[in-house]
């Protein structure tokens, strides 16, 4: 029997609609990166070609919400994708359900002054900077090049220029977006303000954001690339790390670095590699010199496009494996990055009969200096971060095999958990969870802070009364809207 919500969204764009037994279908469900997310089977995928076909489909799509029963209501029946870039299978897809694929949403039109670009949210950053290369211009966008637009901006993001100009979502001037009652709204700092400051952090709760406005520069070349030093050198790079970190160094056209300590099982093999980004053509600057003087295996680093430099992120972890990921973050603290370091490397022992399978325990920075540019979001981190930066502590597992999911996921849970356990014990933790590094379970909104926490729930009460995105929509991290008000004490667990 055909699934009836199905039914009623095929008969608006019968030509972009996918059934089971499709190729296109199968071209749409292969297209994640991770492969958990294309396992998942949807009953039918529509791809809008526009906002006001998104617009059209969610309209159809709260009428069959308001057809089911007061329990149905609760179960959620469509899923959302832009870029497909998130690891877990129920982020942006859906077993059973229909599935919105937003990928031919992906213009990218910049303004004939140049100080604007518009970018359709399936786009990829990688089609955003090479058009944007090829003018002399760049925006706060993406490191990986295969990451969608959509995800990124929604979740806050990290760019190589945020030490210049902030967080990624800091620097969008306006959203698209269709709300849950199918119609447009255009929110900028003076038009619907509260939903376009809540969009900057606050994922897919609002409804289903089109196209964004980014503001945008001159910018050339970049140097950049992965220097690979031995594992032996751990706690060098770690005091590297530390003081590349201090306020007193920073330099705004510095990003990262970030650094990874890699563990590949099969081979027994430990190394270290870090992405080290400046964003002006100079090849290994001053900030720099505490990694350049450490012997290494090798550098890629040299003076490319940025483009370039986003596709060899890409390359550093492409599609088609089974990812997991869990983050936490804890403050620019020698000894708690080693704690961590240490329990990774202990605890990741038990993995060492697992083929063709990575472990990455990877640190970079969020400096005050970020968190401070830009425009108002919902992360909550103005107050927090004064002077000393926040580290990012992200924990990847890459595989193969399905029946190494449970036991891997579990170990990097563990270790996130007992190096959290350290760091609360020597005030070094801190609650904000980067949301788009986030594992399911971790509740990202809850390190936003209570205040942006109740001001997410009263926007989404504004745009969205029933809940239709809390409640129907699968995907991302909710908001909590039944769950009342989260109290300080629930802020203080995490």
């Amino acid at each position: 029997m055909p699934n009836t919500d199905c039914v009623e969204v095929q008969k608006i764009v019968p030509g972009r609609f996918y059934p089971k037994d499709s190729d296109g279908y199968k071209t749409s469900v292969d297209n994640y990166w991770s492969k958990p997310a294309s396992e998942q089977r949807p009953a039918c995928i529509v791809r809008p070609l526009n906002a006001e076909e998104v617009a059209i489909i969610v309209r159809v799509l709260n009428a069959r919400y308001e057809e089911r029963s007061h329990a149905d209501r609760n179960v959620p029946f469509f899923a959302v994708r832009s870029g497909g870039h998130s690891p877990e299978a129920g982020f942006a897809n859906i077993e059973g359900g229909v599935l919105l694929d937003l990928s031919l949403l992906n213009d990218v039109a910049v303004s004939q002054d140049n100080k604007v670009t518009s970018i359709g949210v399936g786009a990829r950053w990688g089609e955003v900077s090479t058009k944007l290369d090829s003018m002399g211009l760049a925006i706060v966008g993406g490191r990986n090049s295969d990451v969608g637009v959509g995800g990124l901006v929604l979740g806050g993001g990290i760019s190589f220029f945020s030490p210049r100009f902030g967080m990624v979502c800091d620097n969008i001037d306006s959203y698209d977006i269709v709300l849950a009652n199918g119609t447009i709204a255009h929110a900028t700092a003076f038009e619907h303000s509260d939903l376009w400051r809540a969009l900057k952090g606050g994922s897919g709760n609002f409804g289903i954001v089109t196209s964004i406005v980014a503001r945008t520069f001159v910018a050339g070349d970049v140097w950049a690339g992965y220097g690979y030093w031995p594992h032996w050198q751990a706690q060098k790079i770690l005091k590297a790390f530390v003081d590349f970190n201090q306020p007193a160094n920073f330099d705004e056209y510095a990003a990262g670095p970030i650094v990874a300590f890699v563990y590949i099982p099969s081979i027994g093999l430990r190394l270290i590699a870090s992405s080290l980004v400046y964003t002006r053509p100079e090849p290994w600057p001053r900030v720099f010199n505490d990694f350049n003087r450490l012997w290494r295996y090798w550098s890629t680093a040299k003076v490319r496009p940025l483009t370039d430099a986003t596709d060899e992120l890409h390359r550093a972890s492409p599609r088609g494996a089974r990812q997991f990921q869990v983050t936490t973050t804890v403050v620019n603290d020698l000894d708690t990055l080693t704690t961590f370091h240490e329990i990774f490397v202990e605890m990741s022992k038990v993995l060492k009969n697992i083929p063709r399978s990575s472990f990455t325990f990877t640190i970079q920075p969020l400096s005050a200096a970020v968190t401070h540019k830009g425009s108002p979001n919902v992360l909550g981190l103005e107050e927090r971060l004064r002077d000393q930066p926040l580290i990012i502590i992200l924990l990847v597992w890459v595989s193969t095999r399905p029946e190494d999911d449970e036991i891997t996921q579990r170990v990097a849970r563990d270790i996130i958990g007992q190096g959290e356990v350290y760091a609360k014990r020597h005030n070094t933790a801190d609650p904000y969870r980067y949301l788009n590094y986030a594992a399911s379970g971790q509740e990202p909104f809850f390190g936003d802070g209570y205040e942006n926490l109740a001001f997410m729930r009263d926007v989404s009460r504004i745009y969205d009364p029933q809940a239709f995105f809390q409640r129907a929509k699968r995907g991302g991290f909710k908001l909590g809207i039944d769950d009342g008000f989260a109290t300080q004490s629930s802020m203080e667990r995490l």
